[in-house]
């Protein structure tokens, strides 16, 4: 039996690219999640970026606003490469744009620290 966490709300949304022919696709797009608690294996972290089908026991108009987000966090470094570039571009294509944060802190982008292939983000006060 899977266990349930609760979350308190979702943020923007994260693209997950691959590439093939030295071109950037856009593999899958998740969301990035609060949860309510820390994680065991991470203590201090409560964000990760999941599936929408990880989001269960939700109303309709919160799932409808999770749907509807369009922002985009980490946003691709267009100064970097020609391939962060184009993924910004295909990004724009699809109606999505940068998240900009607007609280306190900073984010900091961890790579996965667990089986699970998710990634997880530290709001640094």
């Amino acid at each position: 039996m899977q266990e349930e966490y609760t979350f308190l709300h979702t943020g923007p949304k994260h693209a997950i690219w691959g590439t093939e022919n030295e071109m950037p696709i856009l593999i899958e797009v998740l969301v990035w999640i609060c949860w309510e608690e820390a994680f065991d294996t991470n203590p201090g972290v409560t964000w990760s970026a999941e599936p929408v089908s990880n989001i269960t026991s939700t109303d309709e108009e919160t799932m409808e606003q999770v749907l509807q987000e369009s922002s985009i966090w980490p946003w691709p470094r267009e100064s970097e490469s020609d391939l962060e570039r184009q993924k910004a571009s295909i990004l724009r294509g699809l109606g999505f744009h940068e998240c900009i944060h607007d609280g306190a802190g900073t984010w900091e982008l961890l790579e996965p620290t667990d089986e699970r292939p998710r990634n997880l983000v530290r709001d640094t006060l």
